[in-house]
């Protein structure tokens, strides 16, 4: 005979098995969107106004730490992208 812990475990483990493949199958769609993102992040943060000038790194939308983190946060979602 079962006891209620057991009946319980073996739903939790019936539930989460349903959660894993359906984040193994969102998860490849959700790393382009957050890659897509972040890109569109870098990429307003490096567009040129007439206020911006190249020599002058106070004039900047985004600062150099702010351009490598983004830069690197691209290759990462990338490279987990790509292994899926």
């Amino acid at each position: 005979m079962t006891t209620n812990q057991e009946l319980d475990t073996r739903i939790m483990q019936k539930v989460n098995t349903h959660y894993r493949s359906a984040f193994q199958e969102r998860f490849p769609g959700q790393c382009e969107h957050i890659l897509r993102l972040i890109t569109e992040r870098l990429h307003l943060g490096l567009t040129k106004t007439a206020e911006t000038d190249i020599l002058d790194q106070t004039t900047w939308r985004l600062s150099p730490k702010e351009i490598q983190e983004l830069s690197h946060a691209i290759y990462l979602i990338n490279q987990v992208r790509t292994s899926l």
